[in-house]
């Protein structure tokens, strides 16, 4: 886990969390421009979640996710009581666990998995690969689909449905980003996101942006700049900032 110095009490902190099979790369940029600001931010790497290891993601329960990125907000708290989560993909589904916990000053999902794969994107993609005679995207969905043991993909399907049924308990400000082209998170998880924390009354703030093209991963696509750029402002407006 990295660290920026300590900040004072009520100064802004980030707890980034990383997607399923991935790892601190993938929110990196983002820790870096809050660092830039002057903020603290924290990128852990969650055991059973990241991919550097099949067998240790073989071994972890969604639970034991959940815990690693709590154990990871609790080091952050000894350091400032204003936290701002932010979850890229199945980190998106971990941080609303922390935040229905311990009430962060705000929440921010990055191509979070409400509903998963968008084979219309899959079939237009495959069909760019046939058009110009080469099998980039072949490879990456042939790879994925043995990349990662039964029990780690038992244990997404867990959180993902455990975690649909909880967005209308979440009552701090939100800003939901996704990609129309992102292949591997359908485009309407977004909005069903949305709706689901509008279920409840008084309804929290809710910001929804999407993104094109951008890929799946956000923060290291061709929007990663505009997604930055929209986070900071975000921040800005929510008097995070």
């Amino acid at each position: 886990m990295t660290y920026k110095s300590a900040s004072p009490h009520n100064a802004p902190a980030f707890l980034l969390l990383h997607g399923f099979g991935g790892g601190p790369w993938e929110v990196e940029p983002l820790a870096e421009a809050l660092r830039a600001k002057g903020c603290l931010a924290a990128v852990p790497t969650l055991r059973g979640l990241s991919g550097s290891s099949r067998r240790e993601m073989g071994h972890h329960s969604h639970e034991d996710w959940i815990h690693a990125a709590e154990q990871a907000y609790k080091a952050l708290r000894r350091q400032t009581d204003n936290i701002v989560l932010a979850g890229f993909s199945t980190g998106g589904l971990i941080a609303v666990h922390l935040a229905l916990k311990y009430q962060p000053a705000a929440l921010i999902f990055m191509s979070v998995p409400v509903r998963h794969w968008d084979l219309k994107r899959v079939m237009t993609n495959l069909a760019e690969d046939f058009k110009h005679k080469r099998a980039d995207h072949l490879r990456y969905y042939m790879k994925s689909a043995v990349k990662f043991p039964l029990r780690a993909l038992f244990e997404f399907k867990r959180i993902q449905i455990r975690t649909k049924s909880r967005f209308g308990q979440l009552s701090c400000p939100c800003l939901i980003l996704q990609g129309l082209d992102d292949d591997t998170v359908h485009w309407k998880s977004a909005e069903r996101i949305k709706t689901g924390i509008h279920s409840q009354n008084p309804k929290p703030e809710v910001t929804l942006e999407y993104f094109e093209p951008a890929g799946h991963v956000l923060l290291h696509g061709p929007a990663s700049r505009q997604v930055i750029l929209r986070i900071l402002k975000f921040l800005q407006d929510s008097c995070i900032l």
